[in-house]
């Protein structure tokens, strides 16, 4: 949207013709001085022009973007949530003990295999550990590289040492290992709809009302109010996080801040909704000249993905979960063992995945 739509040539020719209109002037020689300093003229009088368009697209809430974006929400008090590291936990572990202390120290990296879209994500420690004699595991505290949404990997995907250290033979994270939940900054998109939901949250405590509360924390993925779910003066809020299933940290958070702002009389319950848990079993077969380990991979890297993204009330479908496995290079073909059948998930309910379990063959050994 432009206010003021002319090219530089167009600017150019308005100024020769103001000249003439005022200075009695119909000739402009190329490189006379005249000229230089009506061209001069003409090109602030154009970026003049860019300017006044840029703060004419700015001046408005859906087409305000940036930095300019902040400046119109901060009229209302809202502000942009700002990118969040992902902090957790791993386990550090030898395969025999023995009667010898292995300090783990602050700073430490750990890190993933890399994933099928060729990225690695780095960890570190932030306070030193230390392994005991006699004990086989220690678990440390870490905090991700770099701030994003997809620092918040899946179970068993953090299995590498970065930084050796004698003794240890491995790492790995474990279920409900995240403590913090990464965030990318809010986009503009998103900022712009808590912009809305701020005017429409006016009228009362609505379901707008309880959107614009929560929709400023960061780590929430899907948010839904359920008025009266236990009856008259109650309301249910069913929430995930960017990595699936909410910490109890997250739901505690969202809790009080729905209790800070929600009216007098009211219950209000923040909840993770009930879990249907599946399974994924698959027989793969590969194309001569792929390496068997890394396709295997790169397929449970795929069904995880596809299994951590699922919405609340989602069905798990098993054409989907197959053509996940396909998109991977060096696949031929696909045996779904589990689940048998599509899976239907209740309208409060999301499918959690347990265990994904991939076999590979060679084609040639068919």
């Amino acid at each position: 949207m432009a206010f003021f739509e002319k090219t530089k040539d167009e600017v150019l020719a308005e100024v020769f013709s103001e000249a003439s209109e005022k200075l009695g002037i119909t000739e402009f020689v190329e490189g006379g001085d005249l000229r230089n300093i009506l061209e001069i003229t003409a090109e602030y009088k154009y970026r003049f022009y860019q300017l006044l368009n840029q703060v004419f697209e700015n001046a408005f809430i859906m087409t305000a973007s940036g930095s300019w974006l902040d400046l119109k929400c901060a009229e209302i008090g809202i502000y942009r949530t700002e990118a969040v590291k992902t902090k957790g936990t791993v386990f550090f572990y030898r395969n025999t003990a023995d009667s010898s202390n292995i300090v783990i120290p602050a700073g430490t990296m750990v890190k993933t295999k890399i994933d099928v879209y060729g990225k690695e994500y780095r960890y570190l420690t932030t306070a030193e550990a230390v392994l005991e004699a006699d004990i086989t595991e220690i678990e440390a505290e870490i905090e991700s590289e770099l701030e994003g949404v997809s620092y918040n990997v899946g179970i068993d995907r953090i299995t590498e040492l970065q930084t050796p250290i004698d003794g240890i033979d491995g790492v790995e994270n474990r279920i409900g290992w995240i403590s913090q939940y990464g965030a990318d900054s809010e986009t503009d998109e998103s900022l712009k709809n808590r912009f809305l939901l701020k005017w429409g949250s006016l009228a009362g405590a609505n379901e707008t009302a309880y959107l614009n509360w929560i929709s400023g924390i960061s780590g929430i993925d899907q948010k839904i109010i359920i008025p009266l779910n236990r009856g008259f003066g109650t309301v249910d809020i069913f929430i995930t996080s960017t990595a699936g299933s909410p910490s109890q940290e997250l739901l505690d958070e969202v809790q009080a801040v729905v209790d800070e702002n929600k009216p007098l009389g009211i219950s209000v319950q923040v909840k993770a909704p009930d879990e249907e848990p599946f399974n994924i079993n698959a027989d793969i077969v590969i194309y001569p000249g792929y390496h068997t380990g890394t396709v295997i991979d790169s397929v449970i890297e795929k069904l995880s993905n596809y299994a951590n993204a699922l919405k609340i009330g989602e069905d798990v479908i098993r054409n989907r979960i197959i053509t996940q496995a396909g998109t991977v290079d060096g696949v031929k073909d696909i045996v779904l063992n589990e689940p048998v059948s599509n899976i239907t998930v209740a309208k409060m309910k999301i499918g959690k995945i347990g265990t994904i379990t991939v076999n590979g063959t060679q084609a040639g050994e068919i």
